[in-house]
Formats: C-alpha cells, sequence, structure tokens
C-alpha cells in the first residue's frame, strides 16, 4: 500500500467526521448519546475545525515529494489519530461510555495510526 492512498482515505474520512462536527454538532453528537449543552456545541465546533484542518495538511502533503518535509507532516498527522484513540479509549475503559459509534470512532484512528506508525518507521513511500 502506497503512503498517498493511506493519506487520501484518512483525509476524506476525517473531512467527514470534521463537516459533521462543525456543521450539525447536535446531530453529529446524538450518534454518542450525548445530549448537548451550549458547551458540547462549541467543543464539537472546535474539534470539527481542527480534523477539518488536518484532514486538509493530509490531502495537501500527498503532492509533496520533498521525503525530508514529507516525513515531518506525518508526525504532525500522527498526533491527530493518537490524542483521539487516547481519549476515546479512555471514555469507553474508564467512563463506560461504549456505544458502537465510539467503537467504530475509536477503530479507525486505531487502524490508520498503525498505517502511519508503519510508514513513519520503515520511511517507505
Amino acid at each position: 500500500m502506497k503512503l498517498n492512498i493511506v493519506l487520501a482515505v484518512w483525509a476524506i474520512i476525517t473531512a467527514l467526521f470534521g463537516l459533521g462536527f462543525f456543521f450539525v454538532p447536535e446531530m453529529t453528537l446524538a450518534m454518542y448519546r450525548e445530549v448537548p449543552s451550549s458547551g458540547h456545541i462549541v467543543m464539537a465546533r472546535l474539534y470539527g475545525g481542527t480534523a477539518l484542518g488536518f484532514a486538509l495538511l493530509a490531502w495537501l502533503t500527498r503532492s509533496i515529494t520533498d521525503q525530508s518535509a514529507r516525513r515531518k507532516i506525518l508526525t504532525a498527522i500522527l498526533v491527530f489519530p493518537l490524542v483521539h484513540l487516547v481519549v476515546f479509549l479512555k471514555a469507553i475503559l474508564l467512563d463506560g461510555q461504549a456505544t458502537p459509534t465510539m467503537l467504530l470512532t475509536v477503530t479507525l484512528p486505531a487502524v490508520f495510526l498503525c498505517l502511519f506508525g508503519y510508514f513513519y518507521l520503515t520511511k517507505r513511500d
């Protein structure tokens, strides 16, 4: 598998989550069985904006040919699914919030974290 394909797929999935959290936070939070307050909505929109930024970064990284720059950007991209995974694992394991949506939300960053980690550690393209 090529890094460009992984970046493209991750960018699309992350952008979809970002769009949902940014434009329709009430509906998106309802999938997590959350009753949104005004604070939840603000945080969801902040998360959505961050997700959109990382999705755009991943999408644009596909066209960079300089390996050093690409590796540095990949390091930054690795942080997003890592933090995502830690936060949602805590919610599931320690807070007991295991819903089907939560499980999907943990599985996706775990898969992409492994894929990005593979490309980072092997220095493959």
